[in-house]
């Protein structure tokens, strides 16, 4: 390992942040003994900052309808080779029944940008869901909404809002998008939810087309400056019936690799081992986890919506899902050694 490279993973964990052509310097030139040297800085990190604590999230999606036309994405309103489904407010409330019996402290509710769902009706869904449960935390990831609504949503019991803005560089992003979506305005949406008091999670795609190392460099100067409590990320995966459907496949070492500065740029962060990492490999949500991630997905959308859910490119992490239960997956990550937290709320990791 280059010992210039060393210093700087030094610095970035001393410091939490570096100037641009430095994260490019750690991006463009990595090696497999600089990987290894920060996801173990990465992994000291996680159990300085949660014990090493692991949680094991329960995910609903709700619909897979969307009024947005994102290139990449299989959801989007174009793709008429989708069947697409809506789930009624009892089933919603059904699944979170489920996962809380199974031990589950935790949902995120996530859906694409679905107008059927009105302000009144997700706020009393979160209502009854605080009512029923009052131990447990609730992140929403419903699209772009106004002011007024995430206020409602947050007063109703939304914990947390995670609203992925895709690529934090506005010339990339309208490679990605149509003319009518706007990056400045998801932008203004994270920044307004961090004034009402919502824990915030965004998140991007690692190896859309056209991404570059520079444009890498900027996502990490975005979070450090927008500091969320939540930061999704995963590789792209082409859909098919998009644009983008002939692309290549984002990577899954480096979605890890950018797992790991994550961490030490945001010590205290919930960041997913994302579940279309499994799609690209099947060590994939392990070797996330080994590298700073601290969080796993459970799905529990019903059976008779597995097939008909698509978000970035196809239902990721499906088949992993029937081949096991929670009660596997949680002694699957004790065996390795992980402490599981039952909820999270950000204030109580720090």
């Amino acid at each position: 390992m280059n010992d210039g490279l060393r210093e700087l993973a030094d610095r970035l964990e001393i410091r939490g942040t570096l100037e641009k052509e430095e994260y490019i310097e750690l991006i463009q030139f990595r090696d497999s003994q600089l990987v290894e040297y920060l996801s173990q800085k990465a992994r000291r990190i996680r159990r300085n900052q949660h014990t090493g604590a692991v949680l094991v999230q329960g995910l609903v999606h709700l619909s897979n309808y969307c009024r947005n036309d994102c290139y990449y994405c299989g959801m989007r309103r174009e793709n008429r080779f989708v069947r697409r489904y809506r789930m009624e407010q009892q089933e919603i409330l059904d699944c979170c029944a489920r996962g809380y019996e199974k031990g589950l402290r935790s949902f995120l509710l996530q859906g694409g940008e679905d107008l059927y769902y009105t302000e009144k009706e997700v706020a009393q869904i979160l209502e009854k869901i605080k009512k029923a449960y009052s131990d447990v935390s609730i992140t929403l990831s419903l699209g772009e909404k106004s002011r007024q609504v995430y206020k409602a949503w947050y007063e109703a019991g939304a914990d947390c809002y995670l609203l992925r803005h895709g690529t934090a560089v506005d010339s990339h992003y309208k490679k990605l998008h149509p003319g009518n979506m706007s990056l400045l305005r998801k932008k203004q949406c994270l920044w307004e939810m961090k004034e009402i008091g919502y824990q915030v999670g965004t998140g991007f795609l690692i190896g859309t087309p056209y991404q570059t190392i520079d444009q890498l460099a900027e996502e990490l100067l975005f979070l450090k400056q927008l500091d969320p409590q939540l930061v999704s990320i995963g590789p792209f995966i082409p859909a098919a019936n998009t644009p983008f459907e002939k692309q290549r496949a984002g990577n899954s070492d480096l979605t890890c690799y950018l797992l790991s500065l994550l961490r030490l740029i945001l010590p205290s962060a919930l960041l997913p081992a994302a579940g279309a990492l499994t799609a690209l490999d099947r060590e994939g949500r392990r070797k996330a986890l080994e590298s700073g991630a601290n969080a796993v997905a459970f799905d529990l959308t019903p059976d008779n919506y597995q097939d008909n859910g698509v978000l970035n490119g196809r239902r990721t992490g499906r088949h992993q899902r029937d081949r096991e239960n929670l009660e596997g997956l949680i002694q699957r990550l004790e065996d390795t050694g992980y402490e599981i937290a039952a909820s999270w709320r950000h204030e109580e990791w720090r």
